[in-house]
């Protein structure tokens, strides 16, 4: 009797009146105003708002946003790199594939994410980041490679890290590895 009482497949789904095209926008501008958003990521989650396929309906409701503007990928792009690469300290590579992941196009996350990261000093941006992830300088080969790793998924390019690794280890730690063997994008 417990067991039935908790049981998912005993709820029987309530079938939802369709949404009109005013309650459709007022979920976007809902959506928009808890957190900056992609046109693509809008498109999905207004699809998910729909019983039925809604193409039309959708564009109608996008196309009102940008009228307003409420909706602006190059905005939401130029905000997000600057929020990256100065709190977060984070490369240009990852800030590329956040962008890219949240359905913003190629071609505006690459001219954003180059204007942005024009001056930059990348290793200085990289020491930063190890100074925010409080970092220490490594005792051995295992840990160099651990923060080389962690260089690398924030976004940084293997000559980078290096140079990184380099003003923090002592020479001990990075007796056992061969820079060679580690460099995958040709710098050294």
């Amino acid at each position: 009797m417990v067991g039935a009482m908790f049981s998912r497949g005993s709820r029987q789904k309530v079938a939802r009146p369709p949404l009109t095209d005013e309650q459709l926008l007022a979920a976007a501008v809902s959506a928009l105003a808890s957190r900056s958003r992609s046109e693509a990521e809008l498109r999905r989650l207004l699809q998910k708002k729909l019983t039925e396929p809604g193409g039309p309906r959708i564009d109608k409701v996008v196309a009102r946003l940008h009228e307003l503007g409420y909706l602006s990928d190059a905005r939401l792009a130029e905000q997000f790199v600057e929020l990256r690469q100065k709190q977060a300290h984070l490369g240009r590579r990852r800030v590329s594939q956040e962008l890219l992941r949240r359905g913003v196009k190629a071609d505006l996350v690459g001219d954003t994410v180059e204007r942005a990261y024009a001056e930059v000093d990348e290793v200085a941006l990289a020491q930063a980041f190890v100074d925010r992830k409080r970092l220490r300088p490594p005792k051995d080969p295992r840990e160099t490679a651990r923060i080389l790793r962690q260089l690398q998924r924030a976004g940084f390019s293997m000559g980078t890290c290096w140079k990184v690794v380099r003003s923090l280890a002592s020479q001990e730690s990075l007796a056992g590895i061969d820079e060679t063997a580690l460099t995958t994008d040709g710098e050294a």
